[in-house]
């Protein structure tokens, strides 16, 4: 995976980039907080969601802690696959 940032910037906060965002039926995107929705009630997962840096470019944050396991993040990642497959 090639990241937007040197190694040495990463810790153990990241935010990476969509590389598209959904759409809805109607071709209007899908915001920030109806991502973080769709995570948080479908997928029980929770990550920081916003347009940073502009207005479009979603983004969203995550946070390598000890309580989070390599389950958790391939959770994550699966339940992305399924967003962004809209």
């Amino acid at each position: 995976m090639e990241f937007p940032t040197p190694e040495v910037l990463l810790g153990s906060i990241a935010t990476f980039p969509l590389p598209r965002v959904p759409r809805h039926s109607d071709g209007t995107p899908w915001t920030p907080l109806e991502i973080w929705d769709t995570l948080n009630e479908k997928y029980h997962t929770q990550v920081i969601c916003q347009d940073f840096p502009q207005p479009g470019d979603t983004t969203i944050r995550i946070s390598a802690m000890l309580y989070n396991s390599d389950d958790d993040y391939r959770h994550l990642a699966e339940a992305m696959k399924e967003i962004l497959s809209q």
